[in-house]
């Protein structure tokens, strides 16, 4: 298994960098499309190697959460492409195991009454209500719902900026004994840690104003003709 650790550490901080980049970048540049098309095979590769290695240790989680960010980054990339209904369904079944998979945790872990050290208590109800959104809003486009290109982009960004969110708390927060001392004590990794969600919250707000909406509607409609 260490080769596959080590594909694990490799993709994830190409995930770090590039996910970091395509927040940057300016929306629909070649910069920006580039990043984040590396950003989605890497964090695809980043959770599926976290997924098996932690099926294979038992930590079933932690299998969840690697499952639940491939979920988040192909939803994420297909939103900004031409609809196709098998993936879609494809996807929204991926999602409703993950919420199956994360609920069924969180009941053995009641029943057992035992709970990881340093895992707050009901994370994966937590992730559950989370994904439980994200596949209530694929089943309503697979009945049929038309989506703005305002309401595109901003199902794009949550789905990418919370998987980034997953993959930083992962590394700056709970690994945070990988770092010297003093950066530990700074604060800084944990401002790292939750940055994609601010990352998140500022482009939603930006999506929302009117000055901006005629440059992004038609960078958008250019990614989706793609």
């Amino acid at each position: 298994m260490t080769y596959l650790l080590g594909i694990h550490i490799l993709f994830s901080g190409l995930g770090l960098l590039t996910g970091a980049l395509a927040l940057g970048a300016r929306k629909g540049s070649l910069a920006h499309r580039l990043s984040g098309k590396v950003f989605v095979v890497a964090m695809v590769v980043m959770g599926g190697t976290s997924a098996w290695l932690a099926g294979v240790d038992g930590v079933w989680l932690d299998m969840m959460s690697g499952l639940l960010v491939c979920y988040l980054v192909v939803s994420c990339w297909l939103t900004m492409r031409r609809r196709n209904q098998r993936y879609a369904v494809g996807m929204m079944l991926m999602g409703v195991g993950v919420v199956a998979g994360y609920l069924l945790v969180a009941w053995v872990t009641m029943q057992s009454g035992e709970r990881r050290p340093g895992v707050p208590p009901g994370v994966g109800l937590f992730f559950a209500t989370i994904v439980g959104l994200a596949v209530i809003s694929d089943c309503r486009l697979l009945m049929g719902r038309a989506l703005t290109v305002r309401q595109r982009l901003a199902r794009h960004l949550w789905r990418m900026c919370f998987a980034l969110f997953m993959a930083t708390v992962s590394f700056f927060i709970s690994r945070a004994h990988l770092f010297p001392e003093i950066v530990q004590e700074s604060g800084v990794l944990v401002a790292l840690g939750v940055s994609p969600i601010f990352f998140m919250v500022f482009w939603l707000l930006w999506l929302r104003r009117e000055v901006v909406q005629a440059k992004i509607l038609k960078t958008a409609r250019e990614s989706v003709a793609r």
